[in-house]
């Protein structure tokens, strides 16, 4: 079983920072329903893997490692 990280009373980032579109962005990846059946290799929750996901397609790279090496 996967429980959802419990995040600190804190105040609310406005929507039209930074930080506001990150936690609004991770609420509703968390929401997201998780289908699969759990396992041994049941690690990470589907509001942790999506941003690595989320974030491909932001950077408009063909993939992780072409970004690495671009970066260097």
């Amino acid at each position: 079983m996967v429980l959802k990280p419990v995040t600190p009373v804190a105040p609310t980032p406005s929507l039209f920072s930074v930080t506001g579109l990150v936690a609004g962005l991770r609420e509703a990846l968390f929401d997201l329903p998780d289908h699969r059946k759990g396992g041994n290799h049941q690690r990470y929750a589907i509001g942790d893997a999506a941003p690595s996901a989320f974030s491909a397609f932001f950077m408009q790279r063909p993939s992780f490692l072409d970004d690495q090496r671009r970066m260097q």
